[in-house]
């Protein structure tokens, strides 16, 4: 279980079966499982909904009050239904509320793997600058970040956005390039998606 307090989200990628990227409301009895637990677990909201560029890849992100308690047999199973292989797991303590960007129209979900031999420190600098660029967009709803609990070298970046064209609207100003240069220095290949997300609370 992780520690509590902060800003705690977990994140699950999968790649859907031809049944539910068909038809992706079927992954909402995922969804009814864990809301029948909300208060259980202590969960605020879930969001879920498949990738503006790939239908066949699903974003659940649930968002907790504090501590994350691990999903039982019966959701495990549920969700292995619609998953090709095995699924993605990503757990947060962001350093802001993910919840505007959740909420958004359009959330992006960033995934930057950091070379083990960079500069994290740098990195964390680097990243907070970029957040401030961001906010600073007037067609971002808002931007935050963390670090991974399964892989230190990993950080995720959430973002909300009024449309995919603010997005690339903003990945084309100075200031982007600016700040996003030397952080893309410092990682792998990184992931970038976009969704359209329902939620439940």
């Amino acid at each position: 279980m992780s520690t509590p307090a902060g800003n705690w989200i977990k994140v699950f990628l999968l790649d859907l079966t031809e049944s539910t990227k068909f038809n992706p409301t079927l992954f909402e009895d995922v969804v009814d499982l864990v809301h029948e637990r909300r208060e259980q677990w202590g969960i605020r909201k879930q969001y879920y909904g498949v990738s503006y560029a790939d239908a066949g890849k699903l974003y659940w992100a649930i968002e907790y009050e504090g501590p994350i308690p691990g999903l039982d047999t019966s959701v495990v199973n549920a969700l292995k239904t619609h998953a090709i292989g095995e699924y993605t797991t990503l757990t947060l303590n962001l350093r802001a509320s993910a919840s505007p960007s959740l909420n958004a129209p359009i959330t992006e979900f960033a995934i930057l793997p950091v070379k083990p031999d960079a500069n994290h420190a740098a990195f964390a600098s680097g990243a907070d600058d970029l957040v401030v660029a961001g906010l600073k967009y007037p067609r971002c709803h808002s931007v935050t970040w963390g670090w991974t609990e399964e892989d230190s070298n990993e950080a995720v970046l959430v973002a909300g956005w009024n449309s995919m064209a603010a997005f690339l609207e903003f990945t084309a100003t100075p200031e982007f390039r600016t700040y996003a240069g030397p952080l893309i220095s410092m990682m792998n290949e990184r992931s970038v998606g976009h969704v359209v997300l329902k939620s439940k609370q």
